[in-house]
């Protein structure tokens, strides 16, 4: 009673093997406006707008830390350059205070994160114990 003929092909006379293409086009064009956003806050997170923050801290053997984000200047800084003025040592963290990098007296470093998706938000720093310490550190934003 049903006569009906299997068929690839639609009623409109387009075939499957025609509207994937077809329909994959649509579909990598709904997604451009998503990446270009993406792509447009990478960049503006890699902008340098040509401010730097000098500070002149006192280091003591509790951890401290200085938030860039939730503090002056409410913006992650692209680079910093720190110097130790001593006495002794002290350990700075970028971000964590997991992995800090320990600057001997009269070292200077800068830490570059220009070409990352990442700013420097917090600075977390702490000397010897028992010492006390003075640093320079001045971040680029």
């Amino acid at each position: 009673m049903n006569n009906v003929e299997k068929t690839d092909e639609l009623d409109f006379g387009m075939d499957m093997g025609s509207i994937m293409p077809m329909f994959m086009m649509i579909m990598m064009m709904a997604m451009i406006p998503m990446l270009n956003q993406q792509s447009t806050t990478s960049l503006q997170a890699q902008e340098y707008r040509g401010y730097t923050d000098p500070r002149n801290l006192t280091v003591s053997s509790p951890l401290q830390w200085i938030s860039l984000i939730t503090g002056s200047p409410y913006v992650g800084w692209l680079s910093m350059v720190i110097e130790n003025k001593g006495p002794g040592s002290i350990y700075i963290g970028v971000n964590s205070p997991d992995n800090m990098v320990e600057y001997l007296e009269n070292d200077i470093k800068q830490t570059d994160f220009s070409n990352t998706n990442r700013r420097i938000e917090t600075v977390f720093y702490k000397s010897s114990s028992g010492q006390e310490a003075s640093m320079l550190v001045t971040g680029a934003y």
